[in-house]
């Protein structure tokens, strides 16, 4: 059951989390992922067996709503945990072949306890497990960075969605006086602030995604370790956000301006996403672009599908991932001593290596053209059609870049590989026709494959990238003058207004200054009371016959 699952990986996660010496941390390290592996053949079983089951207990009583902790196993939930979950296996797996963490099991022990709270997540029903869950994933991916420098957009943006996901939901709970997420078809009914509550909410879901205006605080994390980058990209904010939409859908889709917000968010994280992977020579920012633009096509094909998780989408999810692996081979092997990120820069330094990341490219991109064409309907096509169009455009410029111009480098790259380079194009269209044998799937693999070889070969897209770098698009950070101008200089001003009209003048000259006021004129009373026996004595007396009056009155 799902419920002993999450146990299990809590108990894994608490047990790799041992400190222990460097040459112990590699044994230490492979037995959690052999447990991993354990657990998932459980799950996996549990699966094939379709077990249903509810682990159900209240935590708390409130007016305001119980708070319960649900645990539903349903052949539904499971399917939704299933990509996540081999993503995490396959990144455990990833750990213990590249000596790229210090401590592997530390590192381990925060993807299993990030598996846990995304099952959480997925699995909940009420808003405080939600949240919980949301925020312990949040936490974990700033320990997973581990550069202040690096997340200090990132979670800025973060805090902002979180924040604006708790106000909707204090906003339904003020109504429905239920903390059930289910209760939510009752507040649509009441229909109160409903645009409102969409677009607060789709906003929140949108830079939790990093779409465009909102990956900034994604891009700010392009210097650090790619493996770890990967991981945020599909386990972090990006899947809270994918959870969220899935569970708010039907509360957030009773706004006249929903469908259209979403629309245009998608649309210019496609093709903001294009542009920015073109003009930027930054390797690891052509990753966070590309999957920019993935999650905006994998929401449209979300929606298209009325916001319920299918076996598609996972085949997409986990081959797209598979995909970014491939992409990291390619920066692994980009030099002896250091990996290299600047495209003008990598030199094939191990050629084996490189050409086995790139027929893993070309499986996976026919791969996942097989299933684009089994999610193909009248409503997403041209979504589609874009998404693909633009990203083996770009992607094609940047494999050219690196296998095809000759760099000012002790090692260059030499054109005699080319007929090994389409021999694998060819043998990945083989096993995708294979794996999607329709005659349309067939036709439109092979003509992928065909736009592949040319656009490789002949691609003028990457002498446009190339412009735009001398251009200095990058270093000139257009989205960061934006961030910087629209929100950070706001913010400061509209703090610095706050201080002087709260901390100055109410706080300081109204609240302190009345009550030193008030203060002294009383001590220049008792002063003179004291100071002059007439005066005082007919106070007294005054005083005395007034509480006599108020005696007599209330009798």
């Amino acid at each position: 059951m799902i419920a002993l699952t999450t146990f299990l990986l809590l108990i894994l996660g608490i047990f790799s989390s041992i400190r222990v010496s460097v040459k112990t941390d590699k044994w230490l390290s492979f037995i959690v992922f052999l447990l991993f592996c354990v657990i998932f053949g459980q799950f996996s079983y549990n699966i094939i067996n379709s077990a249903q089951d509810v682990f159900s207990f209240i935590w708390n009583k409130s007016p305001g709503g119980d708070i319960q902790i649900d645990i539903i196993s349903n052949p539904y939930n499971y399917g939704f945990v299933l990509p996540f979950f081999i993503i995490t296996l396959l990144s455990l797996a990833l750990n213990l072949l590249f000596r790229y963490e210090e401590r592997r099991n530390i590192y381990e022990a925060g993807l299993i306890f990030n598996l846990a709270a995304l099952i959480t997540m997925i699995t909940s029903n009420n808003f405080v497990q939600l949240l919980f869950a949301l925020f312990i994933v949040d936490i974990l991916a700033l320990l997973l960075v581990h550069d202040i420098e690096a997340y200090r957009r990132y979670i800025l943006l973060n805090i902002s969605a979180d924040l604006m996901i708790f106000t909707v939901l204090a906003i339904i709970n003020s109504r429905v006086a239920s903390l059930d997420i289910r209760e939510i078809l009752q507040y649509k009914q009441i229909g109160l602030h409903i645009d409102f509550i969409a677009i607060i909410g789709l906003t929140a879901i949108f830079m939790k995604f990093g779409f465009f205006i909102f990956h900034i605080g994604l891009l700010g994390l392009r210097n650090i370790r790619l493996h770890r980058l990967q991981n945020i990209l599909f386990l972090s904010a990006p899947v809270c956000a994918l959870i969220l939409l899935t569970k708010f859908h039907v509360l957030l889709s009773g706004s006249t301006y929903f469908n259209t917000y979403l629309h245009l968010v998608c649309c210019l994280s496609l093709g903001g996403g294009f542009v920015g992977s073109l003009c930027s020579q930054n390797y690891k920012q052509r990753i966070i672009y590309w999957q920019m633009m993935f999650w905006a096509l994998f929401v449209e094909l979300l929606r298209f599908n009325g916001f319920i998780w299918n076996l598609s989408l996972t085949f997409l999810l986990l081959q797209t991932y598979i995909l970014n692996i491939a992409l990291y081979l390619i920066y692994y092997y980009t030099g002896r001593h250091y990996h290299q990120t600047d495209l003008s820069k990598i030199n094939l330094v191990n050629q084996s290596a490189m050409l086995s990341a790139l027929m893993l490219i070309l499986l996976m991109v026919v791969a996942i053209t097989g299933v684009l064409t089994e999610l193909y309907n009248k409503g997403n096509r041209y979504y589609i059609w874009t998404y693909a169009i633009l990203y083996i455009l770009s992607l094609s410029a940047t494999l050219k870049s690196i296998f095809f111009v000759k760099k000012k480098a002790s090692y260059a790259r030499s054109p005699h590989l080319a007929p090994h380079y389409l021999v694998w194009i060819l043998l990945g269209c083989s096993a995708a026709i294979v794996l999607y044998p329709t005659p349309i799937n067939a036709v439109t693999i092979w003509g992928f494959g065909a736009a592949f070889i040319l656009l490789n070969r002949y691609n003028p897209i990457w002498r446009i990238a190339h412009i735009g770098y001398i251009c200095r698009f990058e270093q000139n950070d257009r989205i960061g003058l934006i961030y910087k101008y629209g929100v950070i200089k706001p913010l400061r001003l509209s703090g610095r207004v706050l201080w002087l009209l709260i901390d100055r003048f109410l706080t300081e000259k109204i609240i302190i200054g009345g009550s030193i006021k008030t203060a002294q004129i009383g001590l220049r009373f008792f002063r003179k009371i004291h100071s002059n026996r007439i005066l005082g004595g007919t106070i007294i007396i005054v005083l005395l016959l007034g509480f006599l009056g108020l005696a007599y009155n209330y009798e």
